[in-house]
């Protein structure tokens, strides 16, 4: 019995080792590559939405990139924080994104950042992409991706109304 039950703790560490290796190493095709077809239009804002300088926040879902690939996290524990200067796309609370290993994508507002609609072929829903001038990226689910995609263009983002597949790895 104790024999079994050590197997099977060696055996599965060695598996959960050998899905984070691949997981690191990625697809080779990268993720600008893989569009559906599908364009979303931008959503027109309201007037308060539309005020210089305005910050705004969504608490939503999405998946974040972690130290063992991306992890995927339901309403309400996702956050996008968008202030007059700077982007925040994190997992609350924290200690949950520092339990899974999800590091907050940060950035500075500006024509570096790139932002575009997104589906899985995992799950259901829509995505907004958030891709960063340094590599890093995250998505958030979106009901509506065309105001998301249209608040940030407003904010100073590049934004690609082509949708993109999310990558698994």
């Amino acid at each position: 019995m104790v024999a079994w039950l050590v197997s099977c703790v060696v055996l599965g560490t060695l598996l959960t080792v050998a899905m984070v290796l691949v997981a690191k190493r990625g697809s080779r095709v990268p993720s600008s590559d893989l569009t559906t077809g599908r364009v979303v239009p931008p959503t027109s804002l309201s007037p308060e939405e539309m005020l210089p300088g305005a910050t705004w926040r969504v608490i939503t879902g999405g998946i974040v990139v972690g130290r063992l690939g991306k992890v995927h996290a339901t309403w309400p524990l996702v956050l996008l924080d968008v202030t007059t200067t700077d982007l925040t796309l994190r997992m609350r609370p924290a200690f949950l994104g520092a339990m899974f290993g999800a590091r907050p994508l940060t950035a500075t507002l500006g024509p570096g950042i790139q932002a575009f609609p997104a589906r899985s072929s995992w799950s259901w829903g829509s995505y907004v992409g958030i891709r960063t001038p340094d590599g890093g990226e995250g998505y958030v689910y979106a009901s509506d991706p065309g105001r998301i995609l249209n608040r940030l263009a407003f904010s100073g983002c590049d934004v690609d109304p082509r949708e993109r597949k999310i990558q698994l790895f």
